[in-house]
């Protein structure tokens, strides 16, 4: 028990000192935040199942400091939009309209599917047929849909950024900007249907937040107020599509089922990882696709290693542990940090710089609580294979 109230303590009084002396709600903040309430919700899990967990100090003071190495660079950082710079060229126009094209055709195709399965209703059954018999989950009905969810995947980010960065503007064509955000939103929640997923819709509302908290310093302070309107119907039907899943997927045990899925990672790390493994992956597991793509031999079994995790989410950083051990991540984490150092004190963010910090930052915050094994679950892999083989 003292473990995980001493690892609730280092988030939550970290998150203090720094608000304190910067009084914002700025990147490096969210970051804390959004680990400090993972660090209470784990405790609060824990608290529940304390046979089943046997933790140590030393676990959870690794994972705290190479994640403040990792969200060093934007300490105390305000993105100045007045120093980024995207040009109103042919190229950012015909790539605006293929994305608003992609996603309307996303749309169209998608809308049905998910309109008669909240009709059914039976998410459980759904989510059954991707451990069981993934390849008979339709993602795309032509080659039509699938090169269109194929373009909106591809340049989502590049959509997320125009998004927020055509708020910016002192005029704006308000049909055009809506119909902008529309372009990832829709297709972000109607991807999630076809394999009931609630992971997905906790990524979509970071890339909400993340690119909000870029941009929120010159969004005047009128369009700020609709955007929150906005922003709290959105995330208000993205919380109710999670219960409806939840408890359409584990019925009685639904509740049980979102204390476990927000409250174990850190756990997980601690008890069936840190310490555990003897053994390294060498990359397979965090940059499967990468060797995938190369032709390379991306096989791994977790449990070979020593790893006692399961199915379990083990955060981003127990993702590069699994790969290079407790010496190389840390190294790592040095290496990626001084390089974010330099990209996001730049003077100028030309066209689309912006988008490595941005990236980063999406990979710091939906892996907070997630990440999860792959070969040992038939759900993770069923998921990876659909999304990065089919759509992607």
């Amino acid at each position: 028990m003292s473990a995980v109230i001493f690892n609730v303590i280092l988030y939550i009084s970290t998150l203090i000192v720094y608000f304190s002396r910067y009084k914002r709600l700025d990147i490096y903040s969210f970051i804390l935040l959004l680990y400090g309430l993972t660090s209470i919700l784990c405790a609060n899990y824990y608290i529940s199942n304390v046979n089943k967990y046997d933790l140590t100090f030393f676990p959870f003071i690794y994972l705290f400091v190479v994640l403040l190495i990792f969200i060093k660079p934007f300490k105390g950082l305000t993105f100045d939009i007045a120093k980024v710079h995207i040009a109103d060229t042919k190229l950012i126009k015909a790539l605006v309209g293929i994305y608003i094209l992609s996603g309307a055709i996303t749309i169209i195709y998608g809308l049905p599917k998910t309109m008669m399965i909240f009709v059914d209703g039976d998410f459980a059954a759904l989510r059954n047929t991707l451990y069981v018999d993934s390849d008979s989950i339709v993602l795309y009905e032509n080659n039509i849909e699938r090169v269109a969810k194929n373009i909106n995947s591809y340049l989502s980010t590049f959509g997320i950024i125009i998004s927020f960065y055509q708020l910016t503007k002192t005029k704006i064509p308000v049909l055009y900007t809506v119909i902008l955000f529309f372009s990832w939103v829709a297709p972000g929640f109607l991807a999630s249907t076809l394999v009931a997923s609630r992971g997905m819709i906790v990524f979509l509302l970071i890339k909400v937040a993340i690119a909000y908290l870029f941009f929120k310093g010159a969004i005047p302070v009128k369009r700020k107020r609709i955007l929150m309107i906005a922003g709290l119907v959105i995330i208000g039907s993205l919380i109710l599509y999670t219960m409806i899943v939840s408890e359409s997927r584990f019925g009685d045990d639904a509740n049980d089922s979102i204390k476990f899925y927000l409250g174990h990672s850190m756990l997980a790390f601690n008890d069936g990882l840190a310490g555990q493994i003897q053994e390294y992956s060498g990359g397979k597991y965090f940059f499967k696709w990468f060797i995938d793509f190369f032709g390379g031999d991306s096989s791994l079994d977790i449990s070979s290693l020593g790893a006692k995790i399961g199915s379990s989410f083990i955060t981003f950083i127990g993702c590069f542990y699994l790969d290079f051990g407790p010496i190389g991540t840390f190294i790592l984490a040095l290496i990626v940090s001084r390089l974010l150092i330099k990209v996001a004190r730049e003077k100028n963010f030309k066209n689309f710089r912006l988008i490595y910090p941005y990236l980063f930052c999406n990979i710091l915050f939906s892996r907070s609580i997630c990440c999860r094994t792959r070969n040992v679950s038939k759900l993770g892999y069923g998921c990876c294979r659909l999304l990065y083989t089919k759509v992607f």
